[in-house]
């Protein structure tokens, strides 16, 4: 069993674990705390070593075409995780949200397409989803986005291997997030990417 409780031995993940756990003694809203693990995420993303390593991180699809996330590390005391997802050209997620949990992230590589929606009415599932596009952007080398709680997005990789490195609050998988088809709009649930444990030594 891949114990990812342990500090990581690679010395820009513990940079960046060490950076960020004094946050949560802090006085912050959770919008301020994850604003400024934002604004440290570049103690891994600028990392050179990181950067060639994750050249041969592992596909993160299933054999049925689904994302799963690397998962490197999980906070025992405050629960936040550090994943990796590693995107093929051109792949394309269902609009969704990541349910109650923050989320920050960046790339190593490559580069993706957001899409920011508000959802202006919600149904039950199997019910056509109203859906307004708010804004979108180009996530690449040194752009960090931090997305809050039940915020409606999609995104679309580009034209190369696409590696994402994300922070998340606690661990997904293993609750529903809401989500819409991108064709139809039609909502429904899913638990999101599957943890697969990666030890980055």
């Amino acid at each position: 069993m891949v114990n990812v409780s342990s500090l990581p031995t690679h010395l820009a993940l513990r940079r960046f674990i060490e950076a960020i756990q004094p946050l949560w003694s802090e006085a912050l809203t959770d919008a301020a705390r994850w604003a400024k693990i934002g604004e440290r995420l570049p103690i891994m993303l600028d990392d050179r070593d990181l950067q060639l390593r994750a050249i041969d991180w592992p596909d993160t699809r299933t054999p049925e075409g689904k994302h799963t996330n690397l998962l490197f590390y999980e906070d025992p005391a405050h629960r936040f995780v550090i994943n990796a997802l590693v995107k093929w050209p051109g792949a394309v997620t269902p609009v969704h949200d990541h349910a109650h949990t923050w989320t920050t992230y960046s790339v190593l590589s490559g580069s993706e397409r957001v899409i920011r929606y508000q959802l202006e009415e919600e149904g039950p599932v199997g019910a056509v989803g109203k859906l307004r596009e708010t804004g979108a952007y180009i996530v690449k080398p040194g752009f960090v986005d931090v997305v809050p709680p039940h915020m409606p997005h999609a995104e679309t990789a580009g034209d190369a291997r696409t590696v994402a490195l994300i922070v998340r609050s606690e661990r997904i998988g293993v609750f529903n997030h809401r989500m819409w088809r991108h064709s139809t709009k039609e909502h429904f649930l899913s638990p999101g990417p599957s943890q697969v444990p990666f030890v980055l030594s």
